[in-house]
């Protein structure tokens, strides 16, 4: 085939590389000392009075994903609230857990805007102020309750007792009461009570899945509660459909599309929008809700009617739903372009000619605010597999602009109590997976998971993503071919090393797991890799002493051998971790391989191109020889029959289904209809 040829090349090659080093200007990391949050206060304006507008708003005591502060740590929080019409400034006030020390923690000038929050992180951390984030000298107990005293700078203010909670519910204010909420840090508290979502959910006389005809529906649930339900896809309400009589559930497929006609999704670019209705599953969601209020949790169901002839047999199914303006709503709207893009082609900072994908816009934001509550049904053989009420948020970086994007799905406690996945999507049990589009090749999203197969297969030294294709249906809508893939995290490193602790992980250019301090450990490495300062024996020795240079020399070479264009080591689509307690066989930084899609580039110009990025390490004779050496053996795992049996395998499996993901997205096109395999 002629990925191996490759290997041919880059043996010709490298022999040729010169032992002298180019200049590279190494950049140094550097850190500003902490300082105070931003509101200062203004001479002119009167902010001594009026303590008694300051309340405790809210206590989370237990938080795993509620909010990460500024280390990029999962610390409890306490949110203060100013319900008054004026300013005003904290200097002076104090908040405690210990009422015998009532300033325990004391505030500096900082004025807390009238109708605004503040959420103070229960770190335990000493230093006050960090990135403008204030951090208490105590933590929470997570175990039982506890007392939060808030005090101006001559009396009591606020006191409030909080009971033992759940992960990631809070206790805060509702009106003039305190109770059980879902947690939201920095804004206004939920309007529910968690404890009044007490009643079973409601069941569908028919699960999820395929059914060769329509059918007559029916919704049960806890008796004499009444049943609310919607076919949008939107979260059913009291204002929604009561259910009184049996639902037809019938193929929805010729409806006109609703989310597949938007076009505000990539920028100033225009994407394809099909001209024709698109496959379409049949989506209920119910909720009951009793006479005292109490109210259950969504249930959700998807049904493909006669759509045999599309859906190819043997390939997992998944349908997520939510509500419209939560993927694309101007205001929250995490798909669309929305009203960070329109604010931003309304200033003066406007520039049509910026990379479409990389243009400020709603699906570039990032974090917890920007997740949203959905509901996921995933099939297999026709078999419902998982159902589970969890959260989304758009995922990658130059794909967030891109039609279709990639999304990460996270299984949290607050949403249905399940504090993981119900079902082992790559073998473990896991809360947080990632549901990739393909990325940046568009015509061919298998190319990644090929690649990693192809390396998992081959036992090189890099740790590698786990991936399951699946049909993705969005709010009802055909929304192309997906993948599971495992996400870059702790746990993906502690499920393949059982010595793992704590490990930090470097992805791309900024620190994905650990403390943000932590980025410093590896852009010293990126340096020291570039240094052509170092004698030759000194760049081996510094290299060597922190990296696992097996695991070094694979990531490189079979970068190269696919062909992957965009990768640098240590920045551009290179990801890496080290274990923060050492132990003997993990105490060095190891490489994952993920994000490969961008593959098949001329092997002359990447090879220039990776002697530019990474020179040094290209002229030094030490690993010259060990890439020389290793290139020999690759050559003899990749060219394996099982290898030559995996493709043959994924060109059956996949061509069609790549065909219609293709159409979806560009329309009856040439280009959709070409394969991986005719072209590279």
């Amino acid at each position: 085939m002629k990925k191996l040829s490759r290997f041919a090349i880059f043996l010709l090659c490298l022999p040729l590389v010169g032992c002298s080093t180019n200049e590279s200007n190494s950049s140094t990391s550097s850190s500003s000392d902490p300082s105070q949050p931003s509101s200062e206060v203004d001479p002119g304006e009167d902010t001594t009075t009026h303590y008694e507008n300051l309340v405790i708003n809210e206590i989370c005591s237990k938080n795993r994903y509620s909010f990460l502060d500024k280390y990029e740590e999962q610390s409890d929080w306490i949110e203060i609230y100013n319900k008054g019409t004026t300013d005003v400034d904290l200097k002076g006030c104090g908040i405690t857990n210990n009422d015998a020390e009532p300033y325990l923690f004391t505030f500096e000038s900082y004025v807390l805007k009238a109708n605004s929050y503040l959420v103070l992180v229960a770190s335990g951390r000493l230093n006050k102020v960090y990135n403008e984030e204030y951090h208490l000298p105590f933590t929470l107990s997570q175990n039982k309750g506890g007392t939060i005293i808030l005090s101006s700078p001559d009396a009591k203010l606020s006191e409030v007792t909080f009971p033992t909670l759940k992960d990631d519910i809070s206790y805060g204010l509702l009106g003039e009461e305190y109770a059980t909420l879902l947690p939201s840090p920095g804004k206004a508290n939920e309007s529910v009570y968690v404890e009044k979502q007490t009643l079973e959910a409601p069941t569908f006389s028919k699960k999820s899945g395929l059914y060769d005809d329509e059918f007559d529906l029916s919704i049960s649930g806890p008796e004499g509660a009444t049943i609310y339900y919607s076919l949008d896809c939107s979260t059913p309400t009291t204002s929604s459909t009561q259910f009184t009589d049996p639902i037809r559930v019938s193929d929805p497929s010729s409806n006109p599309n609703v989310i597949a006609s938007l076009s505000n999704i990539c920028g100033t670019y225009t994407p394809y929008v099909p001209d024709s209705p698109v496959n379409k599953c049949f989506v209920v969601r119910a909720i009951a809700v009793d006479d005292n209020g109490n109210y259950s949790p969504v249930s959700s169901a998807s049904y493909w009617i006669n759509q045999s002839g599309f859906l190819k047999s043997g390939m997992p199914i998944t349908s997520i739903c939510t509500d419209y303006d939560n993927l694309f709503g101007d205001e929250k709207g995490i798909y669309c372009r929305g009203k960070i893009w329109n604010d931003w082609a309304n200033s003066d900072e406007y520039n049509p000619s910026m990379d479409y994908p990389m243009q400020p816009a709603n699906y570039r934001q990032k974090g917890f605010e920007w997740e949203r509550k959905s509901n996921i049904t995933y099939l297999e053989n026709n078999k419902v597999k998982c159902e589970q009420t969890v959260g989304i948020r758009i995922k990658g970086n130059f794909t967030r602009g891109l039609a279709k994007k990639s999304f990460n799905l996270y299984s949290r406690i607050m949403y249905d109590g399940n504090n993981k996945f119900t079902f082992k999507f790559n073998g473990k049990k896991v809360d947080k997976i990632g549901l990739r589009s393909g990325g940046n090749n568009y015509n061919y999203p298998i190319a990644d998971m090929l690649n990693s197969e192809i390396a998992k297969n081959s036992n090189l030294n890099l740790d590698t993503q786990n991936n399951k294709a699946t049909y993705l249906f969005l709010n009802g809508e055909f929304w192309g071919l997906y993948f599971y893939c495992d996400s870059v995290d702790s746990s993906f490193i502690e499920n393949r090393y059982a010595n793992a602790d704590d490990p930090i992980i470097y992805k791309d250019t900024d620190i994905e797991e650990g403390y943000k301090t932590d980025i410093s450990i590896f852009e010293n490495m990126r340096n020291i890799v570039s240094d052509s300062t170092l004698s030759e024996e000194e760049y081996v020795a510094k290299v060597s002493e922190i990296i696992y240079v097996p695991s070094l020399i694979d990531t490189v070479l079979y970068h190269f051998i696919v062909g992957v264009g965009d990768f640098v080591v240590f920045s551009y689509n290179s990801a890496s971790w080290l274990n923060r307690n050492e132990y003997d066989q993990i105490n060095k930084i190891r490489f994952i391989l993920y994000d490969t899609d961008w593959f098949g580039e001329d092997m002359d110009a990447l090879f220039e191109q990776y002697k530019e990025s990474m020179p040094v390490l290209f002229s030094n004779q030490y690993f010259q020889v060990k890439m020389f050496k290793r290139a020999h053996e690759l050559t003899g795992l990749l060219s394996d029959d099982s290898i030559t049996t995996y493709l043959s395998d994924a060109y059956s499996n996949y061509l069609d289904v790549m065909n219609q993901n293709n159409v979806r997205f560009f329309g009856e096109t040439d280009a959709g209809k070409e394969t991986l395999f005719e072209t590279h």
